[in-house]
């Protein structure tokens, strides 16, 4: 665990084998007020139950930036995402930090997509979470909003790691069809949480199941018992937190009687324990990269085969010092707006795994990355990295499509520089086609 972050939430019964970590996950849209944004009613609950994960809907906040917002509910060590070009995003909050993240476009309603995050949560696994706010009052828009979704996960994310889908689904009841297509892929009421009254009901009066914590089998595996507050009350399937019938309210200070009824407070915090394994599996074959370029003696003239330079291939384009490269020197230097990198010709036959090592250069600005793949006859984008690390890090895994045959990186410089190295993909291969035009 993250030191002095450890919540109130303690582990109990558990379905790991190996030892392992408590780790707690919610479905919180806790906004309030005229203008569905996040004030001290919804900042009190997420403070009192200090939940690992969030994923979270109507990410607004009216007093100052998203991160005043993550620093007052949750503390100053948590990570977030947050959807862009929406008046009510969907985001992630996480006390781990989040490897990759972005969103898949909603085709079924105009103002919100499904935001998604890869979080490196304690062992072997990470998790890989979508937090999703679906159409109110239109079981059929949220059907297909829910089959969407799943054709998402199946060809972006990777089996071999954990999966969460969650938040605030709007289902007027629990046998929804969207909860049937959610099953086909997600343990999806499996494990139904409650008040202490047995109530299911997550919606302000309390007679709808909007809000969901839905996790992948593989997870809902070590689904443990909740312990919430100083008293470690028991919520053997997960709670449905209600300020006005929790038992004690001093055990979980901040929190005020009225908090869950006040003026535009349209829900209740949803929240489920996982008991995960920690200890490491038995070792697995080295990885088999299909690309692997790490700029080797880029600074002697060597060029690998097949890879294009755009403004960016003179031989003093790269950083050696310490600390601006990733497991060797030198790095690849891009310095400005155009500066595009270009893999050689390769084709997955299966899903792949990107990865890369960046550094911004020079201010906090640094600029932004955009890495598109080559497929279907098309460039299209694979992610965007608009804050490169300042310290320099990898990033990833970003998932590449079947029948891609390249990658470009193009940089778009705002005050500063950006070090790249180590550009890696994992995934079976056939041999390389005819470079692409």
């Amino acid at each position: 665990m993250l030191a002095g972050l450890a919540g109130l939430i303690l582990a109990g019964s558990s379905a790991s084998l190996l030892p392992g970590e408590v780790i707690t996950i919610m479905a919180a849209n806790l906004s309030s007020g005229k203008h569905q944004a996040y004030e001290d009613p919804g900042i009190r609950i997420l403070r009192a139950l200090k939940p690992d994960v969030v994923l979270i809907q109507e990410f607004n906040y009216e007093r100052g930036p998203l991160r005043a917002l993550v620093a007052a509910a949750f503390g100053p060590g948590y990570y977030y995402m947050v959807e862009k070009g929406s008046p009510i995003p969907n985001g992630v909050v996480s006390r781990w930090p989040i490897i990759s993240s972005g969103q898949w476009e909603d085709t079924h309603i105009g103002n919100r997509d499904f935001a998604w995050a890869v979080i490196d949560i304690p062992g072997e696994k990470h998790l890989q979470a979508v937090s999703v706010h679906l159409k109110s009052r239109n079981s059929g828009t949220q059907d297909n909003e829910a089959r969407l979704v799943g054709e998402y996960v199946r060809v972006r994310f990777d089996p071999g790691h954990y999966i969460v889908v969650g938040g605030d689904l709007n289902t007027a009841s629990r046998d929804a069809a969207a909860i049937g297509t959610f099953e086909t892929f997600l343990a999806a009421d499996d494990h139904t949480p409650a008040d202490r009254n047995g109530n299911s009901n997550t919606n302000e009066p309390r007679n709808k199941p909007y809000d969901w914590v839905m996790p992948g089998r593989e997870l809902n595996r070590y689904h443990a018992t909740l312990h919430v507050g100083t008293a470690d009350r028991p919520y053997p399937d997960g709670i449905v937190f209600d300020s006005r019938v929790y038992p004690d309210l001093s055990e979980v200070a901040p929190v005020r009687y009225e908090d869950s009824g006040v003026f535009g407070m349209q829900h209740m915090a949803v929240m489920k324990a996982f008991d995960i394994p920690v200890s490491p599996p038995a070792p697995s074959p080295a990885p088999r990269y299909i690309v692997n370029e790490g700029f080797d003696d880029f600074q002697l003239g060597a060029r690998s085969s097949g890879w294009d330079f755009i403004d960016c291939g003179r031989n003093n384009d790269i950083y050696a010092y310490p600390g601006y490269h990733g497991s060797a020197a030198p790095a690849l230097q891009l310095n400005a707006t155009g500066d595009v990198v270009g893999t050689a010709a390769f084709r997955l036959e299966k899903a792949g795994h990107l990865t890369f090592w960046a550094r911004g250069v020079g201010t906090e600005s640094a600029g932004s990355l955009l890495v598109e793949e080559f497929y279907d006859a098309a460039w299209k984008a694979v992610t965007a990295v608009d804050t490169p690390p300042a310290a320099g890090g990898t990033l990833g895994p970003f998932p590449v499509n079947p029948g891609t045959t390249a990658l470009r990186l193009s940089y778009a410089r705002n005050r500063g520089n950006l070090a790249l190295d180590d550009v890696r993909i994992t995934a079976p291969a056939t041999p390389a086609p005819s470079p692409v035009s």
